[in-house]
Parts: structure tokens; sequence; C-alpha cells
């Protein structure tokens, strides 16, 4: 499967076995979106959108969005790297409630 968008080739192989928009289902012209912007590039700013959600993602709430994406990573069992520990607590307010504590890079 080709997929849009210039995250780097060891984002993109973690949906080397996914067919379908991760928000509705859709397997048609899928794309990879940096969820906020081209600020990092970590799997954690991605997400896999057909070109009808990746065209309408400004109506996604990016917090929501963005808990998906953790959630599928931990699914699918990526193991998280130093990149994504600083982007993580660099943008912690999309994904914080009042009992979320600050991820600490493994040593």
């Amino acid at each position: 499967m080709k997929l849009k968008n210039p995250f780097p080739s060891e984002v993109r192989e973690l949906y080397i076995f996914e067919n379908c928009c991760h928000e509705c289902g859709s397997n048609q012209m899928l794309e990879l979106h940096h969820i906020l912007s081209r600020v990092s590039s970590s799997p954690l700013n991605c997400r896999l959108l057909c070109h009808k959600c990746h065209t309408n993602y400004t109506n996604f709430d990016k917090g929501l969005l963005l808990r998906k994406q953790l959630e599928w990573l931990v699914l699918i069992g990526y193991k998280f790297k130093d990149v994504d520990y600083d982007f993580y607590n660099k943008y912690i307010r999309y994904y914080e409630n009042k009992n979320t504590i600050k991820a600490s890079k493994r040593k």
C-alpha cells in the first residue's frame, strides 16, 4: 500500500498491514495525517485517514485523535522511543485529564 505524506519510513512501516481509515473504516485513498501539524514525525502525531476524513480533519478533536493514536500504538505493541516521550510531554495538555502523570523516558 502506498501512503501519502512525508513521514519517515519507520513510521510508515507501522501501517503496512493496515487497510482502512482509523476513523471511518474506508479503504479508499488512505493518507497519513499529522494530528498537530508537522511539529513532529513521531508516530504519536500520526493517524491513518482516508482522503475524505483527512480533508475534514478540522472537524476532529485533536486531543481525541491523539488519545486514539496512543491506544492504537499500545495495542500493536509499539516500542516508544525518546522522540515519542518528548512529543507526549510537550503536548501533554491534549492527552491530559486530572489524573495524568508526565511520561518518563526509559533509562
